[in-house]
């Protein structure tokens, strides 16, 4: 799963510390340079490399502005809950269209979890699970 963070209307993604954990965000493309110590280390618009990601990591960069495009086929992990109303905005294991990504962001959520089921198998495990997942749907009325 990878972690967004919303500040100011705008996506960021957030970046694993740890080497060996795994994100999507390797082939996603910043929406501006990634800059550290006035040295470029990611171009705006092109894709991040496993190497680039390294040179992230070793800058001890923990969020990355992306467009709205990188989340195409992501599914939402969990519930997003409007902060002023309490309620769910975006329900869990769902594609997030760009009317479900406008309501995330006009939630007054700072943070969201996402996976990606089309892009490797534990993606496929996620939504499977909480297909069955009997609290979540006996939440739902079914």
């Amino acid at each position: 799963m990878d972690r967004l963070h919303i500040a100011d209307g705008k996506l960021q993604w957030a970046v694993p510390p740890d080497v060996k954990a795994s994100t999507h965000l390797v082939g996603a493309k910043p929406a501006h340079a990634v800059l550290h110590n006035g040295e470029e280390i990611a171009h705006s618009g092109r894709k991040i490399t496993p190497h680039t990601m390294k040179a992230i990591r070793t800058a001890a960069i923990d969020k990355i502005e992306v467009e709205a495009a990188e989340l195409d086929g992501a599914l939402t992990a969990a519930d997003v809950v409007d902060q002023s109303t309490g309620e769910v905005v975006v329900e869990a294991n769902v594609e997030l269209t760009a009317d479900r990504l406008h309501k995330v962001l006009s939630s007054g959520a700072t943070t969201f979890e996402v996976f990606f089921p089309d892009r490797d198998d534990v993606g496929n495990i996620i939504t499977n699970t909480l297909k069955r997942d009997s609290i979540h749907q006996a939440g739902r009325g079914a």
